[in-house]
C-alpha cells in the first residue's frame, strides 16, 4: 500500500468519525430540545386563573351597603349561635346580624341603586324590571306546570296572599302560610334561629295543591347573601369533588352553574356525564377571614339542585340558591321501537320535607377551611360519629378477588383467583411482616365467580373452598383482622339469567332501569327478601360481616 493510499484511508476514517460524532451530537441535542420544550411549556393564563390552581386571596374589608336594618323588627338573639334575627312582616324578608362583628346578612337587598344618580350605582349596571324586582324580594319562588310547560310565580303575583305569625314554641322566628293565586298552591314557611344557626323549613304535609297546575319545584330565599358585582369580595364553596371555589368577579359571559346533590333520579331517565355534588352543603364568604356561612341541606337534598348565577348574567347580583324538585316531566314512548313518544308530568309529588340550615363563621374561621371544620362538627354531632386518632392504628385495606369466570364453548368457565387457604396465607405473611390490622373485602366468592352472578350469594364457589374451608377461614381470623363479603344489593347483574324481570325496577315510563349497561335495579322489597335469605345462608359458612358495593 502506497503512502498516498494510507493518507487517503486516514482522511476517510477521520471524515467518517467526524460525521458520526456530529450526527450523534446533533441527535442528542434534538432530544434535549424536545424534553426542554415540553417541560418549559407554561400553563395558559386561563388555566392559571381556574380552580386547578390556588388563587391569591382578596383580603379587602367586606361591606354590603345594599343590606340594611331600616324598617326591620327585632325578634331576638341566640347566644349559642351568636346571631340575632330581624324581620319585615310586609314581605317576609329578614336580616341576620352576627353579634361578634355586627355584619348583616339579608334575604333581600336594596335596589334603589338602579337610579344612575344613586351613590351605589356603578357604571355598566344591568338594572332590572318589575319582574326581577319581585324575584329579588320574594321569600319563595315556585315553578308549576301549565300543560307540560313550566311557569314561575312569586309572592307578589296578583291575588297571592300570605299571613305572618310569630313562633311560640321557644324558637325565635316566624311562620307564614302562603297561597299562590295562579298555581293554586299553598304552603307553610318557617324561619327561625336557635343554637345551631338560622333555619327555614317547609313541611311536606303542609303543601296543598288546590288547582290543576301541578307544583314542580320551589326555591326558598334565593337571594339570601346576594352581592352586587365587585362591591363585596368573596367566594362560594361548592362540594364538587374535593371542593371548588367560585370567586366573585365581574366578567361578562359567565354561565350559570347548576348541579344536583348526590345523583340524578334514574327513575325519571335523568342521566348526565357530569359529576354530581358529593355533600349536602355549600358555603359563602363575604371577605376572606371576615364573614361567612356554611349552608346545610338537612332535609330534601336528594331532590335538590344547587345554582349559582354570576353577576352580569340576568342581573347585577351574584346569587346562589337551592331548588327543591317535587315533580319532573318525562318521555313516554308509545311503541317498542321508541319512534313515537309524548311528554308527561309526574302524577304524584315526591314526598319529603325541606329544611335548610345556615351556620355562620367569623374571623379566622370565615374561609373554606372553617367550612370544612364546621361540617365535620355537624356530622359528628348529628350522627354520633366517633373521632378517630388518624396517627395510630391505621388499618390496611385489601380487596381480594376469590373467583372469576370467562367465556367457554358453552356458557362460562369459573376459575379461582384466591382460595380460602391462599387468603389465610396472605394474612399470615402480612402479620409476620408486622402488618396486623387488616380490613379485607372478599369479592366473587359466590357460585360462578365475580361477574354476571349478582345477587346470587346463597351458594359459595367450591373452587375457592369447601364449606368447611370457609368456616375455618372465618372462625380463625385474628382479632385485628376484619373480613367482609361483598354484596351488590339493590343492583342485579344484567347477565344473571336466574333473575326474573318481574323483580327488576322500572322507570316512570315503564322502562327497565339499567345502570352503566351492567346492572339492573332490583325492586327494593324483593332486594330485602333476597338479602335476608343471603344473610341466613352465609351464617352457615361462618360469615359475620357484609360489605355493600352499592347503596342505591
Amino acid at each position: 500500500m502506497t503512502i498516498t493510499k494510507k493518507i487517503l484511508f486516514i482522511i476517510l476514517g477521520l471524515l467518517m468519525f467526524t460525521i458520526v460524532s456530529v450526527y450523534l451530537f446533533a441527535d442528542s441535542n434534538i432530544e434535549e430540545d424536545i424534553v426542554l420544550n415540553i417541560d418549559d411549556i407554561a400553563p395558559s393564563t386561563s388555566s392559571l386563573l381556574s380552580n386547578r390552581y390556588t388563587q391569591e386571596e382578596n383580603y379587602d374589608v367586606a361591606t354590603n351597603p345594599y343590606v340594611k336594618l331600616d324598617g326591620y323588627t327585632y325578634l331576638g338573639k341566640n347566644d349559642a349561635s351568636n346571631i340575632e334575627l330581624y324581620v319585615d312582616e310586609t314581605d317576609l324578608s329578614f336580616r341576620v346580624v352576627q353579634l361578634d362583628n355586627g355584619y348583616v346578612w339579608g334575604s333581600s337587598f336594596d335596589y334603589d341603586y338602579f337610579d344612575p344618580d344613586h351613590p351605589l350605582y356603578d357604571l355598566g349596571d344591568v338594572g332590572s324590571n318589575l319582574t326581577w324586582q319581585n324575584k329579588f324580594n320574594s321569600p319563595v319562588i315556585i315553578n308549576y306546570y301549565l300543560g307540560t310547560n313550566l311557569r314561575e310565580e312569586t309572592l307578589f303575583s296578583p291575588g297571592t296572599v300570605f299571613d305572618y305569625e310569630l313562633l311560640n314554641d321557644g324558637r325565635i322566628g316566624y311562620k307564614s302560610t302562603i297561597s299562590f293565586s295562579v298555581a293554586k298552591v299553598e304552603l307553610v314557611l318557617y324561619v327561625y334561629i336557635d343554637d345551631d344557626g338560622l333555619h327555614y323549613e317547609v313541611p311536606f304535609d303542609q303543601i296543598i295543591e288546590k288547582g290543576n297546575n301541578p307544583l314542580a319545584s320551589m326555591a326558598l330565599f334565593p337571594f339570601f347573601a346576594a352581592t352586587k358585582r365587585l362591591r363585596t369580595p368573596g367566594y362560594i364553596m361548592i362540594p364538587d369533588g374535593i371542593g371548588a371555589l367560585i370567586r366573585v368577579d365581574d366578567v361578562k359571559g359567565k354561565e350559570v352553574y347548576n348541579k344536583r346533590f348526590f345523583s340524578s333520579d334514574i327513575g325519571f331517565n335523568q342521566t348526565s356525564s357530569e359529576q354530581y355534588l358529593y355533600a349536602n352543603v355549600y358555603g359563602m364568604v363575604h371577605g376572606v377571614n371576615q364573614n361567612g356561612f356554611l349552608a346545610i341541606i338537612e332535609k330534601g337534598a336528594g331532590n335538590a339542585l344547587l345554582t349559582h348565577v354570576p353577576s352580569q348574567n340576568q342581573s347585577d347580583m351574584n346569587w346562589t340558591y337551592v331548588t327543591y324538585e317535587f315533580r319532573s316531566s318525562y318521555t313516554q314512548f308509545l311503541n317498542q321501537s321508541e319512534t313515537s313518544s309524548i311528554r308527561l308530568i309526574q302524577s304524584n309529588m315526591s314526598r319529603y320535607d325541606i329544611k335548610q340550615t345556615y351556620q355562620f363563621l367569623t374571623g379566622d374561621e370565615a374561609n373554606y377551611v372553617g367550612m370544612a371544620n364546621k361540617y365535620q362538627s355537624y356530622l359528628v354531632e348529628a350522627y354520633q360519629l366517633e373521632r378517630l386518632n388518624v396517627l395510630n392504628d391505621i388499618s390496611l385495606h385489601l380487596d381480594v378477588l376469590a373467583a372469576e369466570s370467562e367465556k367457554a364453548l358453552i356458557g362460562r368457565k369459573t376459575f379461582s383467583m384466591t382460595t380460602t387457604n391462599e387468603l389465610q396465607g396472605i394474612i399470615e405473611d402480612l402479620r409476620q411482616k408486622g402488618i396486623e390490622d387488616l380490613d379485607i373485602t372478599y369479592h366473587g366468592y359466590g357460585k360462578g365467580g365475580y361477574s354476571y352472578t349478582a345477587p346470587n350469594y346463597t351458594k359459595f364457589e367450591s373452587k375457592v373452598g369447601s364449606k368447611a374451608d370457609f368456616i375455618e377461614l372465618n372462625e380463625n381470623l385474628p382479632n385485628d383482622v376484619d373480613l367482609y363479603y361483598t354484596v351488590s344489593y339493590p343492583y342485579v347483574s344484567a347477565g344473571n339469567t336466574k333473575v326474573s324481570t318481574r323483580d327488576v325496577a322500572q322507570s316512570i315510563s315503564q322502562e327497565i332501569l339499567v345502570v352503566d349497561d351492567l346492572y339492573y335495579m332490583y325492586q327494593i322489597d324483593q332486594a330485602i327478601i333476597d338479602l335476608e335469605k343471603t344473610i341466613e345462608s352465609m351464617r352457615a359458612y361462618g360469615v359475620e360481616n357484609l360489605s355493600y358495593n352499592f347503596l342505591g
